[in-house]
């Protein structure tokens, strides 16, 4: 596999990573859709990336355009091909700051989940932190939440927090509809979605906090990301939804 890093492409089995972001999952990262020929929304994925080590006052170098992206999918062979690329920021030192973090670009092929409604776990561990809203590399309570879900024939698993408000899917952003219409649960720990921003310039969505007990009064359900696009569930955990694919078609003509 090819990667980038520090202006030059590099075989990935070569990189060196600083020790906090191998030993502590240290650093931040952005996941943006290839579809054959370019990196989709590449500079709001970015943006978001910078604005969370910006937030957090960490130094870092500028990331590479969104031509040089290309040019690593390409390097892949993923021309013409649906992929993902991975727009990374390890951080170096006991400090996190020992130096500016440098960007680092992988690609790797993608295949979405088979066509049709989707089904949704209710992770049992609560969650809560901080890190919640930025794209972090500690990403193991996802990983595990989604396992769990995984395990049991599933496609993700809703996060709840210790109040029981919903959060988000641990890969995905959530929409719920009721009969006014759709809703994008409000909460201060899920990730500012890409997906779910650019659904909202095609689609009316509300936005406002949703309690777990809550999720069986709403008639339909989807999930987002930047690389499925906007997908129809019909079950998360208990509550069954009709499935109603008519929104899907407006969001993945912008999301992908």
């Amino acid at each position: 596999m090819i990667a980038w890093r520090d202006g030059r492409f590099v075989d990935e089995g070569a990189l060196s990573w600083p020790g906090a972001a191998a030993r502590l999952g240290a650093g931040f990262f952005a996941t943006v859709r290839w579809d054959g020929r370019e990196a989709r929304h590449y500079a709001r994925h970015a943006a978001r990336l910078l604005a969370s080590l910006d937030h957090f006052e960490l130094p870092r170098l500028a990331p590479p355009d969104a031509e040089v992206a290309a040019e690593v999918a390409r390097r892949n062979g993923l021309s013409g091909r649906v992929g993902r690329i991975n727009l990374v920021y390890p951080l170096e030192g006991p400090e996190l700051d020992a130096a500016p973090a440098r960007p680092v670009l992988l690609a790797a092929a993608f295949t979405p989940p088979s066509p049709g409604p989707l089904a949704l776990a209710v992770h049992p561990e609560p969650h809560a932190s901080y890190l919640g809203a930025h794209k972090s590399t500690s990403y193991l309570p996802y990983l595990l939440a989604r396992r769990g879900a995984r395990r049991a024939g599933l496609f993700d698993a809703v996060l709840v927090d210790q109040d029981g408000l919903v959060v988000e899917a641990s890969a995905c952003a959530l929409l719920l509809a009721d009969a006014e219409g759709l809703v994008a649960p409000a909460h201060a720990l899920a990730l500012p979605s890409i997906a779910l921003s650019l659904a909202a310039e095609a689609l009316p969505v509300r936005r406002h906090p949703v309690l777990a007990e809550e999720l069986g009064g709403f008639a339909h359900a989807y999930v987002l990301n930047s690389l499925i696009g906007m997908r129809p569930v019909e079950r998360i955990g208990p509550h069954a939804y009709e499935i109603d694919t008519a929104p899907c078609a407006a969001a993945d003509a912008v999301i992908l």
